[in-house]
């Protein structure tokens, strides 16, 4: 197996069967090839611990972590233990990504040697519409100050994790913060954005967020 480029979380629990093997199927057809998929089993029914083990058997990017049903919160940081990649990045599982999502994520980290890459996404809907948010028009830099201010004054940046790349030395020992039930994602960025020296911000939406009642 080539050695990963980038670490790809996804935290499973409550998910559909159909939607949770679109999301892996849009993983496995990244241009970025050199990726590690770490699939956290929340305390998943049988069926779906058997479709991780299914995938984790069809592609040896695929790992499979287990834990009893404890929450995304410690979801999410057990797949930053387990992750060996220097960049991280989330996905939830009834999501998908664009096939270049990954690549060009990874392209803009080093091109601008940055500690955060933020993208924009597309909520879409059962009808087939879609609401292209948090988009800027075109790529940009921000450094030092001025990433906190962007965070919190403008609508460039969203508080999710996904649609985001992180470099393994920024995160360091920041960890989502378990128990809480509101904005979750959003403290842990505010904790990585705050000593954060460059980011950037890629001008077009390729992550797609399925909008539905329940989520994994």
């Amino acid at each position: 197996m080539i050695e990963p480029q980038m670490s790809v979380v996804v935290p499973v629990y409550s998910v559909e069967k159909e939607y949770f093997e679109e999301c892996i199927l849009s993983l496995k057809q990244q241009t970025l090839e050199a990726i590690e998929i770490i699939i956290v089993a929340d305390g998943v029914k049988k069926e779906i611990l058997d479709l991780c083990k299914s995938f984790e058997g069809q592609d040896e990017r695929i790992r499979v972590v287990e834990q009893e049903n404890q929450g995304v919160a410690v979801a999410r940081n057990n797949g930053i233990l387990n992750a060996k990649a220097p960049y991280i990045t989330f996905v939830d599982a009834d999501d998908t990504v664009d096939s270049d999502l990954l690549a060009c994520m990874m392209s803009a980290m080093q091109r601008e040697q940055a500690d955060v890459v933020i993208t924009g996404h597309r909520e879409c809907y059962d009808d087939g519409s879609f609401k292209e948010c948090f988009c800027s028009k075109k790529e940009s830099v921000k450094h030092g100050t001025e990433i906190l201010s962007e965070f919190f004054t403008t609508n460039n940046i969203s508080w999710t994790v996904w649609a985001k790349l992180y470099t393994r030395s920024i995160i360091g020992d920041v960890r989502f913060q378990v128990g809480k039930r509101i904005a979750e994602d959003m403290y842990f960025n505010y904790e990585i954005l705050k000593k954060a020296k460059t980011i950037v911000e890629c001008g077009s939406p390729k992550y797609n967020y399925i909008k539905q009642d329940e989520s994994a």
